[in-house]
C-alpha cells in the first residue's frame, strides 16, 4: 500500500503545511492478545514569506558580539559570546522600500517536525482494553540562507520601528535551531464491555 500524503492549506503567515506520509515500522505480537505498533512521523512546513527592505542590504548590519555575565541561572552558568546584528550607518536611517515576497526569493528554508511513536495494545480475557502510547519528536528550523540576504528577518525593529514590532532581538546565528528530542505526550486508554 503506497503511503498517503495529506496536505492542509492553512497556516502560520501564509504558509502551506503539508503532512508527509506516516510509515509505519512494524507491529509486533509480545504476546496473544498484546501488540506493539511504530510509526515514524514527519511534517514539513514550507511555502513562507518575508519583508524585505530592498533599500537595504546585509552590508547596512554589523554583528556585535557581547559576553553574558557570569551567573548560575544561565545556561552553562554564562561567560559565553551573543552576537547581535545591528544597523550601522552606511544607508539612511529610516530608508525603506518594503517587499513582500515568499522565502524562496532568497533561497532555502527547511521547518520541519519528525519523530517516533510507540503505541501498545493489549485486550485482556475478561472484555477489558488497554491501550498506552508515546509521541517522541523534535523540530528543525534553518532560514541561514534567506537571514545572509535579509538579515532584518531576525530584528525587524531595526528596520521598522513601531509600536507593533516586537522589540525582540534574535541572535545572529539563531537562523538553525535544532530542538532536543521531547516526549511529546503519553496516553492511557481503558475500555471494558
Amino acid at each position: 500500500m503506497p503511503p498517503r500524503l495529506e496536505a492542509a492549506a492553512v497556516g502560520v503567515a501564509g504558509a502551506v503545511v503539508v503532512v508527509a506520509p506516516q510509515a509505519p515500522v512494524g507491529v509486533v505480537v509480545l504476546a496473544p492478545q498484546v501488540a506493539v505498533e511504530v510509526t515514524y512521523n514527519r511534517r514539513i512546513w514550507s511555502n513562507f514569506f518575508v519583508t524585505h527592505n530592498r533599500a537595504l542590504t546585509a552590508a547596512d548590519f554589523d554583528e556585535v558580539t557581547l559576553i553574558a555575565p557570569t551567573d548560575d541561572r544561565l545556561p552553562n552558568g554564562g561567560g559565553y559570546p551573543v552576537t547581535f546584528l545591528t544597523r550601522n550607518n552606511r544607508s539612511a536611517l529610516g530608508a525603506t522600500d518594503s517587499y513582500y515576497t515568499t522565502t524562496d526569493d532568497f533561497g532555502g528554508e527547511t521547518h520541519y517536525w519528525h519523530g517516533v511513536d510507540v503505541t501498545v495494545n493489549s485486550r485482556l480475557q475478561n472484555g477489558l482494553t488497554l491501550q498506552i502510547g508515546s509521541s517522541t519528536g523534535r523540530a528543525i528550523v534553518d532560514n541561514c540562507e534567506i537571514v545572509a540576504k535579509v538579515p532584518e528577518m531576525l530584528n525587524p525593529a531595526l528596520t521598522n520601528p513601531s509600536p507593533f514590532t516586537a522589540n525582540t532581538y534574535q541572535q545572529a546565528d539563531s537562523c538553525r535551531k535544532v530542538e532536543s528530542w521531547q516526549t511529546q505526550r503519553v496516553v492511557e486508554l481503558g475500555a471494558g464491555t
